[in-house]
């Protein structure tokens, strides 16, 4: 095989050997060059496919940190709510008692139990979103 392909290349003349080396570099620099710009969109797909994979990770968190925002401003809320209702209360019942004692005339406390159950179970399904939604996402 050697014998004949120096066989073959010493028969050409001066200008064929040119134009054949020519044309040789011509598709080799072409493979090259395809190659290079397969290579290119190759790694360009990849850095655009992280890129969306990391928008997405950053748009799920945004999502999950309002909805836990607006669950824990849900539980503080009524929170909050519980807590004046029941100083509320408890005053109340302290100045009937003083004036009860007294035996003044005093107004009656204006807060009802039916009132009262009805925040506290507000409160309640305030806190069991918040769990529900920790038990959901899978998140501490």
């Amino acid at each position: 095989m050697s014998a004949w392909f120096w066989t073959t290349w010493n028969g050409f003349g001066p200008e064929t050997k040119a134009s054949l080396i020519g044309g040789l570099t011509t598709l080799i620099a072409a493979f090259m060059g395809g190659f290079a710009i397969v290579l290119q969109i190759r790694h360009q797909g990849k850095l655009n496919r992280d890129n969306v994979k990391e928008m997405e990770r950053r748009r799920i968190k945004a999502e999950l940190y309002e909805e836990v925002q607006a669950a824990c401003r849900g539980v503080s809320d009524a929170a909050i709510e519980f807590a004046n209702l029941m100083l509320s209360i408890g005053q109340s019942v302290e100045v009937a008692a003083t004036f009860g004692h007294r035996q003044a005339g005093f107004p009656l406390p204006a807060q009802r139990i039916p009132q009262l159950i009805q925040v506290h179970g507000d409160y309640h399904n305030a806190v069991l979103k918040l769990i529900f939604l920790i038990e959901q996402r899978r998140f501490v």
